[in-house]
């Protein structure tokens, strides 16, 4: 946990999985709700999920925050809550989950290990 309450080991997972899979991702990340109030999230995985992006939680952040999400309009937003040795980075555990969430960033950026299928 990070003095703000963030789950460190799900920035530094979305931080490894940035560079392993050349994405851009933003951990932790400030958002701000509807009203302009800003609030803390573990990270934002642009270019998947949404125009927007994904927001990343931990199941803790979200109890906490939950109010500020639900005015991410265009935004999807997962919370995570597993044991500890899940959240090391697993490229093709990684890979799947982006697929899931869809691409949604510009044709030329898509990386090269995208496709609408995930690995198997």
């Amino acid at each position: 946990m990070t003095k703000d309450g963030l789950d460190e080991r799900l920035i530094q997972l979305w931080r490894s999985t940035a560079a392993e899979l050349e994405i851009r991702v933003i951990a932790p990340i400030e958002l701000r709700n509807a009203g302009g109030e800003p609030f803390l999230c573990e990270a934002l995985v642009c270019d998947f999920g949404s125009a927007q992006g994904a927001v990343v939680m931990s199941s803790r952040t979200e109890r906490r925050i939950r109010h500020h999400v639900r005015s991410l309009n265009g935004s999807i937003w997962t919370s995570r809550s597993a044991p500890r040795e899940s959240l090391t980075f697993n490229r093709n555990y990684m890979i799947a989950e982006l697929v899931d969430w869809g691409w949604f960033g510009a044709e030329d950026l898509k990386p090269k290990w995208y496709s609408s299928k995930p690995p198997r």
